[in-house]
């Protein structure tokens, strides 16, 4: 919905181009949420949502055959963030399975021409 300028949606997944050093992948995230103050040709605000740890290990441990140090990232460091896992509690594991992002957006409008 729009009231008062300021866009709100969600909740919704959103599939995000991750490409960093030899990482080459998709980021889903679920559970979003936008909000969006929208001005004349602008939009500024959040998205926010859940990253799956699941995830997180497969795009770090694919590039590098599972040894886990895809961009300066290893499975102890791994281990110590899901600590810090906060969304989607698992009941049988008893632990959160991913966690919560946020993202800053910034858009104004473009024209494109050939």
């Amino acid at each position: 919905s729009i009231v008062d300028g300021v866009l709100v949606a969600g909740p919704f997944d959103v599939s995000l181009k991750f490409n960093i050093q030899i990482v080459d992948a998709d980021m889903l995230l679920t559970g979003n949420w936008i909000r969006l103050t929208l001005g004349d040709g602008t939009a500024s605000g959040i998205l926010s949502g859940h990253w799956s740890a699941a995830q997180i290990d497969e795009i770090i441990g694919t590039p590098t055959t599972q040894n886990g140090n895809a961009a300066g990232f290893d499975y102890t460091e791994f281990s110590a963030a899901m600590e810090a896992a906060d969304a989607d509690y698992d009941e049988e594991s008893g632990e959160c399975t991913s966690f919560t992002t946020i993202f800053r957006l910034e858009a104004v409008s473009a024209f494109l021409t050939d």
